[in-house]
């Protein structure tokens, strides 16, 4: 395993164990749902080296629609009202 793979299973074994700390609702709960939902993108860019030119486009399909899963976790619980207030 290369040193970029490596940094990114640190990174996100972080990230996860930082979900149980950071309380919720706060800025640093938004960070670190944009950071775990976009990180994977960066990842699946990067490795996007290794894949021949004419093999790459489900890949990037792929990294499109975690970006777009990643960019919606701002907006989620936002303007919504609980049944239970």
């Amino acid at each position: 395993m290369g040193w970029a793979w490596r940094g990114y299973v640190v990174a996100m074994i972080a990230a996860t164990a930082a979900g149980f700390v950071v309380p919720a609702g706060g800025a640093a709960t938004l960070g670190l749902n944009l950071f775990t939902g976009l990180l994977p993108v960066a990842a699946i860019l990067a490795g996007l080296r290794r894949v021949p030119p004419g093999e790459r486009a489900p890949w990037r399909f792929f990294a499109a629609g975690l970006l777009s899963l990643g960019a919606g976790v701002p907006g989620v619980g936002r303007g919504r009202r609980s049944a239970a207030r």
